[in-house]
């Protein structure tokens, strides 16, 4: 698995099939969203945080 950041609050990590991301963004309010990529393209957006 490989992870890049590209800044101090967004990390991609490379998925097993060519040329898709996840993307994770992390804030401060404890919730991070997560962006299915390809290439430029999204493909589906999740929210991930405490209740």
């Amino acid at each position: 698995m490989v992870v890049l950041q590209k800044s101090p609050t967004v990390f991609l990590v490379a998925l097993f099939v060519r040329g898709f991301w996840l993307e994770v963004t992390l804030d401060d309010s404890g919730t991070s969203k997560a962006r299915y990529l390809h290439g430029t393209k999204c493909i589906a957006t999740l929210f991930v945080g405490s209740a």
